[in-house]
């Protein structure tokens, strides 16, 4: 299973919509390709803006490891504020920490996906709906 890691929080709620709706985007490309994957962005999303759920980094983060320790691969969506993400950060170093492969998705446009190695140059594998 492939887990979806990428940047979240912001003080802005249109900011935080615009991520979910990217990794919306990736999710269903990669479903649709045959393969399994796991967004806390699209599995939470909706939750949290509709119900009153924690806010706190640590809960958020603790659930999302619990998951990610299940996983086999880590794609990771480096949308802008990705420097800033202090969760995307401590889910890149778990997966390291634990072995888990990762790679860096480096296009989404539309419905078209194409990710490469977290290395420059090395396609990985291309998604298109």
């Amino acid at each position: 299973m492939i887990y979806l890691a990428q940047p979240y929080s912001s003080p802005d709620p249109l900011i935080k919509h615009q991520r979910y709706i990217e990794a919306m985007k990736v999710t269903s490309a990669i479903l649709i390709s045959g393969q399994t994957i796991y967004s806390p962005i699209v599995h939470c999303h909706p939750m949290a803006s509709y119900l009153i759920m924690p806010t706190d980094h640590n809960f958020w983060l603790y659930h999302d490891k619990e998951i990610l320790k299940h996983c086999d691969s880590m794609a990771i969506l480096f949308l802008d504020g990705w420097e800033q993400s202090r969760g995307l950060k401590e889910e890149i170093e778990f997966a390291r920490k634990n072995s888990i492969d990762f790679f860096e998705i480096d296009y989404v446009h539309s419905t078209r996906v194409l990710f490469s190695n977290i290395h420059p140059g090395n396609i990985l594998k291309q998604f298109t709906i």
